[in-house]
């Protein structure tokens, strides 16, 4: 199964399924490691999702769209309220 067949699954909503198929393509490859990410994300797996973004970006420092997710994921992460129980 190539990329295109994955994410033809993933807009079906084939999660699972997307995440087993990605095990064909190259594991060297930043796009590989960014689809993971998105699948895990899609499935509330934050912290894979998180990894394989950082995968990604071992793989290719200049890829925008995970370094913009990288960030986000931090924001959200960090943030504190300051009016509620923040351990």
């Amino acid at each position: 199964m190539n990329k295109q067949d994955i994410l033809t699954l993933m807009d079906g909503g084939f999660w699972d399924e997307a995440l087993k198929e990605t095990a064909e393509l190259p594991e060297t490859s930043a796009d590989t490691w960014f689809l993971r990410s998105k699948i895990y994300s899609r499935l509330g797996r934050m912290a894979d999702s998180l990894s394989c973004l950082n995968k990604t970006l071992d793989i290719d420092p200049n890829h925008e769209e995970a370094k913009v997710m990288v960030e986000l994921s931090q924001s959200i992460y960090a943030f504190r309220d300051p009016n509620r129980y923040n351990p």
